[in-house]
Parts: C-alpha cells; structure tokens; sequence
C-alpha cells in the first residue's frame, strides 16, 4: 500500500513538470505550477509517507527554482557540469604553477579548444 502511494506521489510530482509541455502563457505555466505543487504537497501531508515528508521539505526550499524552471524552460544544469569538471581539474591539477596552463585546460576540458 505504502509503495503503491509513493509511486502515485512521484507521478503525481512528474505531471508538474509535463506543464513545460502544455501550450500555456509562460505566467499561466508559473501559477498553475504553484497551484499544483500546494495541492501536491496536501497528498504527500496526508499520505504519512516519512521519506516523502522529507522529499516535501526539500523541494519546498526549492520551489521558486522549480517555477522558474516552468516559466523559462532553463535550468542551471550547464553551469554545474562546468563547476564540477573545473573542480575536478584542479583535483588533479594540484601542483601546476602556471594559472594560465590550468586555464587552458579548462577550455579543453570544456570543448572550447
């Protein structure tokens, strides 16, 4: 029972997303996605699922990315790829003297050269 009521949640949650989908004004998209967040966040609530009481409240504190993502389709993806790549290069990178070498290969790393 519990696991049928976390699969709902979840595909209850999915539709949300499936909004970027639908041929809505972009503010349109952005109130019906809080709208459907809140009721959303009732089932979870009332389901008694503690994992997904935990999922709720971080995804609370995450909301307005979550809309926004709605309203403009764009997400931050790219640019914590590039973090990570870039922090992983200077993991391997400990040692170089040269500034100019590292950024270098940070172009390289990105494709750029």
């Amino acid at each position: 029972e519990n696991l049928f009521k976390a699969y709902l949640l979840k595909e209850e949650f999915r539709q949300l997303y499936r909004l970027r989908d639908e041929n809505l004004s972009d503010e349109r998209r952005y109130r019906e996605g809080f709208r459907r967040f809140i009721r959303w966040a009732e089932k979870v609530k009332e389901s008694g699922l503690e994992s997904f009481r935990r999922v709720l409240k971080t995804f609370t504190r995450r909301l307005w990315g979550i809309l926004n993502f709605l309203r403009t389709g764009v997400t931050n993806g790219l640019s914590e790829g590039l973090n990570n790549a870039i922090a992983t290069l200077k993991k391997m990178a400990y040692g170089y003297r040269d500034e100019e070498f590292f950024i270098l290969k940070i172009y390289q790393r990105a494709g750029l050269i």
